[in-house]
């Protein structure tokens, strides 16, 4: 029998198992890049490298994903972070890309105490 190595998160720190047991999720601010040119995903993120520089404005990006669309989107862990890096982004390269920073919803209604696993059986006779 042979032991797996398991990676650590890219996050800062570990999900620990009492936050996911207790129902406790951090928030992921998020911001989405478009180019007004018809660049691909791949150019933007050149474009973003060579232009803004993230050390210097000090944000901790925690996901950088290409989306189907062409656009990418930029997760970062607070919402001071996102706005910064919206900023710096609109100042170097305001006229290339279109920026968006998607806000969080805000629920009326929270369901809790569901069963993670549902099975066909169970549901019939709910």
């Amino acid at each position: 029998m042979t032991s797996r190595q398991v990676l650590t998160p890219h996050d800062n720190h570990p999900k620990l198992y009492s936050d996911a047991e207790a129902g406790r999720e951090e928030k992921k601010f998020k911001l989405s890049l478009r180019t007004k040119d018809n660049h691909t995903p791949d150019e933007i993120m050149t474009l973003l490298k060579t232009k803004v520089y993230q050390t210097e404005i000090n944000v901790c990006i925690s996901a950088l994903k290409t989306l189907r669309d062409g656009r990418i989107l930029i997760e970062a862990g607070s919402k001071t972070e996102i706005e910064a890096l919206g900023e710096k982004i609109q100042e170097r390269c305001g006229e290339q890309l279109e920026i968006n920073i998607q806000k969080l919803r805000n629920p009326r209604l929270i369901i809790l105490n569901i069963p993670n696993v549902i099975t066909l059986e169970k549901s019939r006779k709910l």
